[in-house]
C-alpha cells in the first residue's frame, strides 16, 4: 500500500500535461499505457505550439539538457525527443538561435556532457552536472567527432549517429528499429513477400537505405512513428492528386522528395548523408512508384487496386 501511495496520481500527470512539459511525464503516473500515451501526445502538441520565438527555443533548450539525465527511461527518451524537435522547428523556420545554444545542441547529439556545460555555463550547468552524477551509470563523452556550427544549422558530422546502411546490412542498437527511408511500399504493388511484385528498376528490399530511429513504428510519439507521419500522409497525397496518373502512383522523383523530407524532420543533422545514400540508391531510376501501402506494411491500408499498379512486362 505504501509504494501504490508513493506514486505519482494520474491527476499529478495531468497536472504536468497542462503546462505542456510532456518531457516530464512516464508511465508510472498513470493507470495504464494508454492513459500514458494521450497526456504525452496531447502534452507534446501544446509544448510544440508554444515555442515562437527565440527566446522560447533558447529557454526549453537549457531547461531539457539536464533532462537527458534526469528521471526514467521514459523521461530521457522524451527530453531527446523535444530536442530534436527543437533542431527541426528552429532551421525549418529560419530562427537564429545563439552559438551558443547550437553548440549545446550538436553536443547532446553526441552525449558530450563537458561540451555542453561549456556551453552553458552557470547555475544550469552546474544542474546538468548534478543530474549526470546521479546516473552513474551514464556515458557523459563521447569519442566521436565535435559538431560543426555553421550559421543556423546544427550538423553532427562523422557516420556513427545516422548510420544509414542498406537493409540487409543494417544493425541497429537495442531500442531502436531499422526504417526504410525511401518506403518500400512504394517500390512494388504486392507485399513485402512477394518477390514477383517489384517494380522494375527499383532496388530490392535489402538494397534500400535505412536508418536507425528510436521506438517502435506503431507507437506514437517514437522517431520512428514520426518519421512515418512526415511521409506516409504526403506519399498518398500525391497519388491522389489528378495530375499524378494512373491514381495511386506519383514520379518516383517525387516520391524520393517527400521521404527525405521525412526523414530530415525526424533526424535534421543527417539531412546531408540521407540526400546522399538516397541519391546513390536510386542513380538512374525513372518512372513511377506506388503511393498505396500493400497489406501487410505499416500501418494497415486497403487492399491495393492492382489493375492500377505498374505490372513487370
Amino acid at each position: 500500500m505504501a509504494e501504490e501511495k508513493d506514486r505519482p496520481s494520474p491527476t499529478e500527470g495531468q497536472r504536468a500535461n497542462t503546462v505542456g512539459k510532456f518531457y516530464v511525464l512516464s508511465p508510472g503516473q498513470f493507470d495504464s499505457p494508454e492513459e500514458y500515451a494521450k497526456a504525452r501526445d496531447e502534452a507534446y502538441d501544446k509544448w510544440r505550439d508554444s515555442l515562437k520565438t527565440k527566446e522560447d527555443y533558447e529557454r526549453e533548450t537549457g531547461e531539457l539538457l539536464p533532462h537527458l539525465y534526469e528521471g526514467d527511461k521514459f523521461q530521457r527518451f522524451n527530453a531527446r525527443t523535444a530536442l530534436d524537435a527543437i533542431i527541426g522547428d528552429s532551421q525549418s523556420k529560419g530562427i537564429g538561435l545563439s552559438p551558443q545554444t547550437e553548440q549545446a545542441l550538436g553536443a547532446a547529439n553526441l552525449g558530450q556532457l563537458s561540451e555542453i556545460m561549456s556551453a552553458f555555463a552557470g547555475g544550469r550547468s552546474g544542474r546538468l552536472l548534478a543530474a549526470a552524477r546521479r546516473r552513474p551509470g551514464q556515458k557523459p563523452e563521447g569519442d566521436q567527432k565535435q559538431p560543426a556550427v555553421t550559421g543556423n544549422n546544427v550538423r553532427v558530422l562523422g557516420k556513427e549517429d545516422c548510420n544509414i546502411k542498406p537493409y540487409s546490412k543494417q544493425k541497429c542498437p537495442k531500442g531502436q528499429q531499422a526504417h526504410h527511408i525511401v518506403p518500400d511500399y512504394t517500390l512494388r504493388y504486392g507485399t513485402r513477400k512477394d518477390k514477383n511484385s517489384r517494380i522494375p528498376g527499383m532496388p530490392s528490399l535489402n538494397d534500400g537505405p535505412t536508418i536507425c530511429l528510436e521506438g517502435n513504428a506503431k507507437t506514437n510519439g517514437t522517431e520512428h512513428s514520426r518519421a512515418h507521419a512526415g511521409t506516409d500522409p504526403g506519399i498518398d497525397a500525391a497519388g491522389k492528386r489528378a495530375d499524378n496518373s494512373p491514381p495511386g502512383t506519383a514520379p518516383i522523383e517525387e516520391i524520393l522528395q517527400i521521404s527525405i523530407e521525412g526523414v530530415a524532420k525526424v533526424k535534421p543533422h543527417c539531412t546531408d548523408e540521407v540526400k546522399k545514400s538516397v541519391n546513390d540508391a536510386f542513380k538512374g531510376v525513372k518512372g513511377l512508384g506506388s503511393t498505396i501501402q500493400a497489406p501487410g506494411s505499416w500501418p494497415p491500408s486497403k487492399v491495393p487496386d492492382q489493375s492500377r499498379m505498374p505490372r513487370r512486362k
